[in-house]
């Protein structure tokens, strides 16, 4: 994962201080009833070329929930791979803090948890990723990998299929096959070609907060959302203030959901990854160029954009 210390100011596009009060909000999909939200946050914050990135990050994302939703509205908040720390404050509710991300602790802690059929599924990976050539199993043909802290520790080499993790989150559901659910799986890691070295194991009342973009992505929608920071062949960048793809995604999310502006109108998920398309790639042209040949910066959808509707 290649990282810079040359870091330019990102235009900051929110302004929360004039979003309208829910009650004014234009018309819409409707809340699926009784939602409730699962946050799961896994960074490999111990990595030296990553830390002060990952960290910031899964700062800026803690930041971002907090303002988009009310506390009432979550049903759990997980870190893995993360120092414990402090509460943060704000919105958010206790956090499960798990410090170490491996195969092992992913599993047991996400095997502790268990999701309504009605319910939202969050989960956000930072790490280095990899686009395997090879088949990594009998089982399983070639696809996106993540490292974990072990990827590189000589004899144990292990590393987290992507396939296997979304398949993972969608096992904790119940009533995975209703249809009222929704599973999202975006991750910041690269996705060059890059074999595996071995098989894979295993595997208080607080005011009301305004309408955000990530507020109806998350509680107005059904089905599966899977998302890449960068196509097959791409690198993804850390910077010290965070990742270049998180960036985008926590502006994106904070954005009025009824801004009149018709750039900044996002009201569904392939709205949302247009922009967040859009926005990536000038934000890795104005802040890299040029890196190994890669030109450009491009989100990709790992589970093709028909898997996800508006409620009801």
């Amino acid at each position: 994962m290649p990282t810079t210390h040359t870091v330019r100011t990102f235009l900051a596009l929110l302004a929360l201080s004039a979003l309208a009060p829910e009650g004014t909000r234009a018309a819409h999909a409707a809340s699926v009833p009784n939602r409730k939200l699962h946050v799961i946050i896994i960074g490999l914050s111990q990595d030296p070329a990553l830390s002060t990135g990952i960290l910031a990050s899964r700062d800026r994302l803690r930041r971002t929930f907090s303002a988009a939703f009310q506390p009432a509205e979550f049903g759990s908040f997980t870190e893995i791979g993360f120092p414990q720390t402090a509460h943060p404050g704000g919105n958010l509710p206790a956090i499960n803090m798990v410090p170490q991300f491996t195969l092992q602790q992913v599993n047991a802690t996400l095997g502790n948890l268990t999701f309504a059929e009605q319910d939202v599924v969050f989960c956000y990976v930072m790490s280095h990723g990899g686009y395997a050539s090879q088949a990594l199993t009998p089982e399983r043909e070639y696809g996106q990998w993540f490292e974990t802290q072990l990827t590189r520790v000589p004899g144990r080499y292990e590393y987290y299929c992507r396939v296997d993790l979304f398949e993972l989150l969608l096992d904790r559901r119940v009533g995975r096959t209703s249809g009222n659910g929704l599973t999202v799986l975006i991750s910041d890691a690269c996705n060059v070609r890059a074999d595996v070295p071995v098989p894979v194991a295993a595997p208080a009342e607080r005011p009301p907060v305004p309408q955000t973009v990530l507020h109806n992505l998350l509680m107005e929608h059904t089905g599966q959302v899977s998302i890449s920071a960068s196509t097959i062949g791409q690198y993804s960048f850390y910077f010290p203030t965070g990742g270049l793809f998180t960036d985008n995604v926590c502006n994106i999310a904070l954005w009025d959901y009824n801004d009149p502006n018709p750039e900044f109108n996002v009201r569904d998920w392939p709205s949302f990854m247009a922009r967040l398309t859009e926005f990536t790639d000038e934000d890795f042209r104005g802040r890299i160029g040029v890196y190994h040949g890669q030109r450009t910066l491009t989100p990709m959808w790992m589970r093709d954009k028909s898997f996800v509707r508006p409620f009801p």
